[in-house]
């Protein structure tokens, strides 16, 4: 029996570092509860958009979006030379983890064909519309409540 202030600890897909994998506009749809036709006209901030490819569908739909990511500052052959490998190291693994819930992304077969179209559109936007990508990031919060996050 676990005491009563222990924490529990989600069992997952564990990484050292921040992987770099695209995920579509119907995925960001679903995340954050999107309404498109809510946000035509609008302008959105899509922050850390690594190779997603929000950013590239919302302005085909009539969003107004930018995406910041400081990854947007090397070109192109280096982006994929990051974001290639690690979505292969995540397709290699994410079947093995228990708690994974794969409702809407089926298998992770399903999932990498997501994410490669996610990135495959990035990537020919990123060069066809570069003024759509700002390398940047946010600012650090240095609030005392940032340390228990």
């Amino acid at each position: 029996m676990r005491s009563p202030g222990a924490m529990r600890t989600k069992r997952g897909l564990h990484r050292d570092r921040i992987v770099l994998l695209g995920r579509t506009f119907e995925e960001y749809r679903r995340y954050f509860l999107l309404e498109p036709q809510e946000l035509i006209g609008k302008t959105v901030l899509d922050v850390a958009g690594g190779v997603s490819s929000f950013c590239a569908e919302a302005n085909n739909l009539g969003i107004k979006v930018t995406a910041l990511d400081p990854i947007y500052s090397l070109p192109r052959e280096k982006i994929r030379e990051r974001s290639d490998p690690d979505l292969e190291s995540v397709h290699r693994t994410i079947g093995l983890v228990p708690t994974y819930s794969w409702g809407f992304y089926k298998n992770p077969d399903y999932m990498r064909a997501l994410r490669e179209r996610a990135s495959a559109i990035f990537f020919s936007d990123f060069e066809s519309h570069p003024q759509h990508y700002v390398a940047g990031e946010l600012p650090r919060c240095r609030s005392p409540m940032a340390s228990s996050i």
